[in-house]
């Protein structure tokens, strides 16, 4: 049964101050790498994989073999690795490296325990698990200190998804296929439906962020909380932003008559029946199509 918009959610939302402790609560086994960094694992068998990490993490720039590290995307100071483990039931894990390039950010993500970087991933992920989304599973986190024991770098440790596609890319391969758009279209609603009930704003609901798995697309995950907040009640205004964000995005594969399908399916999908819900929500979704708006701005949407 979907909550009501009014119905208060039980799990608790992260807050500065209470991260770190929510992290080393989640994962107990702790690690110093021989690099220098800390880590919360949830359980030995990472800490293998986190000097691998670490290794790479603190050559950034450097001309080094890789090994069992392959540089999946690197932008400005985020880097994201995939690594393998040499275990058989997690061939290879994701890793992102956030350096922190300020010195205002080191001392907030030091004292408050700042929701972005990977601390607020990793929490964010954790949050979202708890309130029943499917999203990569949590293995580590850790972190490196630099002058006055501030964090100048943090770590995460996340399930790969290797083996699903994401939906720009199975849009981009079939988009001469209206029917098949419009069923890939249709497989993102339980993910919009989860996070209207989660009570989250994700941000950027994107046709990367949601990956469907190859053989089987009934299970759709989403990526990429770092930015992510959530409220303690779920937020029609939230729910309209989110699924325009994420059709206009998908504007460049399909046109107007799938978008409007599948924003009608995902309206009766909520279970919001109420008229005034329904013009809500719908007055919401044309209000933020065609919106270009700064990260700061989709944040404070709730």
């Amino acid at each position: 049964m979907l909550r009501s918009p009014e119905e208060t959610l039980t799990s608790e939302v992260p807050r500065p101050f209470r991260r770190h402790r929510m992290v080393a609560a989640a994962l107990r086994h702790t690690h110093r790498d021989r690099f220098g960094a800390t880590w919360h694992l949830a359980d030995s068998r990472w800490a293998a994989v986190a000097e691998s990490v670490s290794r790479v993490a603190r050559a950034a720039g450097q001309a080094m073999p890789l090994g069992d590290v392959q540089v999946l995307c690197e932008r400005g100071r985020r880097r994201v690795l995939r690594v393998a483990t040499h275990q058989s039931e997690h061939a290879t894990v994701v890793a992102k490296v956030f350096a922190l390039s300020s010195f205002h950010r080191r001392v907030l993500h030091r004292a408050m325990g700042y929701n972005r970087y990977a601390l607020g991933e990793a929490t964010n992920l954790m949050t979202a698990a708890q309130r029943g989304l499917l999203v990569p599973r949590v293995y580590g986190y850790g972190y490196a200190e630099g002058r006055w024991c501030l964090i100048q770098m943090d770590l995460l440790l996340i399930e790969d998804l290797a083996s699903c596609v994401s939906v720009g890319q199975l849009l981009n391969r079939h988009a001469a296929d209206r029917s098949l758009c419009d069923e890939i279209m249709d497989r993102t609603i339980p993910v919009f439906v989860g996070l209207f009930r989660a009570g989250c704003n994700h941000i950027d609901v994107n046709p990367g962020a949601i990956l469907l798995q190859h053989d089987d697309w009934t299970k759709a995950f989403l990526l990429d909380f770092e930015h992510a907040t959530f409220h303690r009640t779920p937020s029609l205004k939230i729910l309209a932003f989110e699924a325009a964000c994420f059709s206009g995005s998908c504007r460049r594969w399909v046109g107007k008559d799938t978008i409007d399908r599948w924003f009608a399916r995902l309206v009766e999908a909520t279970g919001v029946a109420n008229p005034g819900g329904v013009k809500m929500l719908t007055d919401g979704f044309r209000h933020h199509l065609n919106r270009t708006m700064s990260r700061r701005e989709r944040r404070k949407i709730c």
